[in-house]
């Protein structure tokens, strides 16, 4: 009844194409209390929700498995360089 939908289940061997994932959406209300914890202003995430952006001290924060990552030393600069 399944493949009469057009979907199948995924064997261990099948490879995953990533480009027909949905970009993850970290929660709205996590949002509004998340700060940067180097000047405690306000982030946002980028377009894909992949990192946290303090545009006040020019960071990204990653954000793994919907987990953003806050740590000063983790972040990097909008330049590309590191953080610090």
């Amino acid at each position: 009844m399944m493949a009469e939908r057009g979907v199948r289940r995924l064997d261990a061997d099948d490879s995953l194409d990533l480009g027909v994932l949905e970009a993850v959406m970290l929660d709205p209300k996590l949002l509004e209390i998340l700060a940067c914890p180097q000047c405690k202003g306000a982030v946002e995430a980028d377009a894909d929700h992949v990192s946290l952006v303090c545009e006040a001290c020019r960071l990204r924060y990653r954000v793994e498995d919907d987990i953003p990552i806050m740590l000063i030393e983790e972040a990097t600069s909008l330049e590309g360089g590191t953080g610090e």
